[in-house]
């Protein structure tokens, strides 16, 4: 296990889109640091934001997939045929 990740490389890591990192930073709830250009993120800070996540019953977003993308659009044109309809 690493000691420090990138912000690409914790987004891999967790298996989580990179703009879930970036919020957790923004909010001030993931700890980041910057090294030149790089965030920096420790490994142990990462852990502890999940577990907190995981406490609260927030499970971050992970990224969509294909099957994601295909029931959305299933319960989207039954949304709108129920809408349409009288």
């Amino acid at each position: 296990m690493e000691i420090a990740y990138t912000r690409a490389k914790a987004a891999q890591t967790c298996g989580l889109p990179g703009k879930t990192i970036d919020e957790a930073i923004r909010s001030g709830e993931l700890p980041a640091t910057k090294s030149g250009r790089r965030l920096i993120i420790l490994a142990e800070d990462i852990q502890a934001w999940l577990r907190r996540c995981k406490d609260r019953g927030e499970i971050p977003p992970r990224a969509i997939d294909d099957s994601d993308r295909t029931r959305l659009a299933a319960c989207n044109r039954g949304k709108r045929k129920a809408e349409i309809a009288p």
